[in-house]
This record gives structure tokens, sequence and C-alpha cells, in this order.
């Protein structure tokens, strides 16, 4: 809602802004968490993803988990969506006059606001 309220002369509604919002998230930022979590796992020595009854973690995830391991993934992950979430609201910002007029193009085709 801050970019559709920010200019006074903006064409797209919080609608348009949204559609940007996700469309950047779950295709430009999809890429950015996966790159950076490639970078973390290189710079931390870990790997990710080797969970369950197969993985050759040295952890027994189901008698003695190792909360410690565990909150220091959950640490990294949310750092990483939110340089994600900060990357796509700087581009948001960065190019705002194209993404409106991408995002006016995919949703003000339907006519009804209310609908939109």
């Amino acid at each position: 809602m801050t970019f559709a309220g920010g200019q006074e002369q903006s064409v797209g509604d919080e609608c348009a802004w949204y559609w940007v919002n996700i469309m950047l998230d779950t295709t430009f930022g999809v890429l950015l968490c996966y790159w950076l979590l490639k970078v973390t796992e290189a710079l931390f020595g870990y790997s990710s993803g080797n969970y369950g009854k197969g993985a050759e973690t040295g952890i027994n995830w189901e008698d003695n988990p190792d909360y410690q391991t565990w909150a220091w993934q959950i640490v990294v992950w949310c750092s990483i969506v939110a340089l994600m979430k900060l990357s796509v609201v700087v581009a948001m910002y960065l190019w705002q006059p194209f993404w409106e007029k991408v995002s006016t193009s995919a949703t003000h085709w339907i006519k009804d606001r209310q609908m939109r």
C-alpha cells in the first residue's frame, strides 16, 4: 500500500502492487533464497536438507534432537528470507515506474475494482 499511495499520479492500486510483490517473491525471491542458502552452507560449513531417517548427518533427530543446530538453522533461514524480502522491496522501489506498468497490465483487465 505504500507504493500505491506514495505517488499522487500513480495508476497502480493495491492489487497491482500486491501482484508485483507476489511475482517477485515467487521468482526472483526463490532464486535469491536458494543462492543465499548455498552461500551460507559454504561459509558456515553445513549441509541443509538432510532430514529424516535416511539422512547421514550423525544426529539422531528422533531420539536425541540437537536443538542448538536446529535453532541455528532457523536463525540462518530467517535471515535469508529477511534479506530476500528487503531485496524485493528495494527492487520495487528502484524500478517503480516499470513495475507499475507491468502490474497494471496484469491486473487492470479486471474492470470491477471490487473483484481486483
